[in-house]
């Protein structure tokens, strides 16, 4: 695969945002994953369902809308905050991925807010919507019932990325874990764009595959597929990681991957809390 230009690295993950993009690498369209061989059992129940606009001087976009999943069977015992793509919103969660029953199967509650094109990392216009999430959101949905003193990340693409921003921002002994799909990873700053990054030095700050060392006492679950383009990124990140739980297999960065392995990155988090 010839590597990914910067123009080509947004395009990419702005396809998760829409849920609609099939994928692309180098320019040309990625084979979307195969139709799984047996579909995933999903949960069927339905939470108790929460929303509204957070008040934010640190959002992306004026008022984001946040959403919020709670179990109806038992109290929930932790929360799940999950990072939506490039060009998303909340409702690729809540009415595209359809994640609001695992809130009773996992016995958590599943959050989400809009994060705009930022990346979920701090950026020279002054917005830096991953601290958003932890400053912002967390007192909001901790009145709605939410806990947090246990936290869980989950993330597609950019998300993905912002998921293991994040994870190094919570304290280890309050983190359940981290989950992504087809993570936006980069192996090197000739993937900078300056939708994704303000400039390379911005870029060698956030990148994951430069503290890999930090995550190593943490609980990470990857799955990307061998057509995605940023595969080389997420299987370099992995190995640098003995613990992490990875599922490295055919497909593309599109939706059918997606809906494949969403039951995997959403019960990679039962019983951790």
């Amino acid at each position: 695969m010839q590597p990914l230009s910067r123009r080509d690295f947004v395009r990419c993950a702005a396809g998760v945002g829409a849920l609609a993009l099939a994928g692309c690498a180098a320019g040309r369209p990625t084979p979307p994953a195969p139709t799984p061989t047996a579909t995933p059992s999903l949960p069927t129940t339905q939470p108790d369902l929460r929303h509204g606009t957070l008040d934010t001087r640190l959002g992306a976009t004026e008022k984001p809308t946040w959403r919020l999943a709670l179990p109806t069977t038992r109290p929930a015992t932790g929360t799940i905050l999950a990072l939506h793509a490039l060009g998303g919103s909340v409702s690729d969660w809540f009415d595209g991925l359809k994640v609001g029953p695992y809130a009773d199967e996992l016995g958590l509650a599943i959050a989400a807010v809009d994060g705009g094109k930022s990346w979920w990392h701090p950026r020279k216009d002054g917005s830096d919507t991953g601290r958003m999430v932890l400053e912002d959101l967390l007192p909001v949905i901790e009145k709605e019932g939410a806990p947090t003193e246990r936290l869980g990340l989950t993330g597609i693409s950019m998300g993905g990325f912002g998921a293991l921003h994040l994870a190094l921002q919570i304290p280890a002994a309050r983190l359940m874990g981290v989950s992504t799909i087809s993570a936006a990873l980069a192996t090197d700053a000739a993937y900078v764009d300056e939708v994704a990054f303000d400039g390379k030095e911005d870029f060698d700050r956030h990148s994951p595959l430069h503290h890999t060392e930090r995550y190593l006492p943490l609980a990470i679950w990857m799955a990307c597929g061998r057509q995605d383009p940023f595969f080389a990124a997420n299987k370099k990140f992995a190995d640098a990681l003995p613990r992490a739980l990875t599922t490295f297999d055919q497909g593309g960065h599109g939706t059918e991957y997606w809906f494949a392995h969403i039951d995997g990155a959403m019960r990679f988090f039962d019983g951790k809390a």
